[in-house]
């Protein structure tokens, strides 16, 4: 009995550090990549956590007078994992800058005759309901 037992252990060693590889082998694939984009963008390549698990790459590029961050997020959609690329970038508002929603009527259709801006969102429902 003890020797099935050794047997079982010695297996679930062999699989753990199998997977241990396999991860970190991707993980790197994933690393060389990001390097390559930040590499041809002029940016810098950032790895964070432990290969293979808690890692997240990101890529750090200077535009005009602030740093873009460029990193990936990982989402549940009900039973899926889903990975979204994320960039971020910090942005210096000036003090007069507005922003409403309101329902569209005819007093903002005129206002938009006259400058007004209306961003659509791409929401068709939604644009169409509001400016």
């Amino acid at each position: 009995m003890a020797v099935a037992h050794i047997v079982f252990f010695l297996f679930f060693i062999g699989f753990a550090v199998f997977a241990f590889v396999v991860a970190s082998r991707k993980a790197e694939e994933r690393n060389n990549l990001w390097r390559a984009i930040a590499e041809e963008r002029g940016g810098e390549f950032c790895s964070n956590g432990i290969p293979g698990f808690s890692h997240s790459p990101t890529i750090e590029v200077a535009c005009q007078d602030t740093i873009v961050r460029l990193g990936t997020v990982k989402k549940r959609r009900g039973d899926r994992r889903e990975t979204y690329t994320e960039a971020h970038a910090p942005l210096l508002v000036p003090s007069r800058l507005r922003f409403d929603v309101y329902p569209e009527n005819l007093f903002s259709s005129i206002g938009k005759a006259f400058g007004g801006q209306d961003i659509s969102l791409d929401d068709e429902a939604f644009d169409h309901a509001f400016i």
